[in-house]
């Protein structure tokens, strides 16, 4: 039996803190760049000491539209608990 006082784990919730993580990186590459700040600077003085990834990997991260992704999230979530 579950136990009532821990939240039940979704098969998404690993995607959506992953999109989290995309989102705020993008968000302090933003911040940086209307500053005039070069991403590749970003990469090394802010992003890399916080999630240690690659400067290609932070290239497909601003790709992402981690916002969209995660509204589809939260709506099939909300779909599939209405039908259960």
């Amino acid at each position: 039996m579950p136990d009532p006082a821990k939240p039940e784990s979704t098969p998404n919730t690993a995607r959506r803190n992953h999109l989290l993580k995309i989102l705020e990186a993008q968000a302090l590459v933003q911040d940086h760049s209307a500053r005039g700040v070069p991403m590749t600077w970003v990469w090394e003085h802010v992003i890399y000491p916080r999630y240690f990834i690659s400067y290609g990997t932070l290239s497909r991260w601003m790709g992402v539209n981690a916002k969209l992704e995660l509204k589809r999230i939260e709506q099939w979530e909300s779909q599939n608990l209405e039908a259960d």
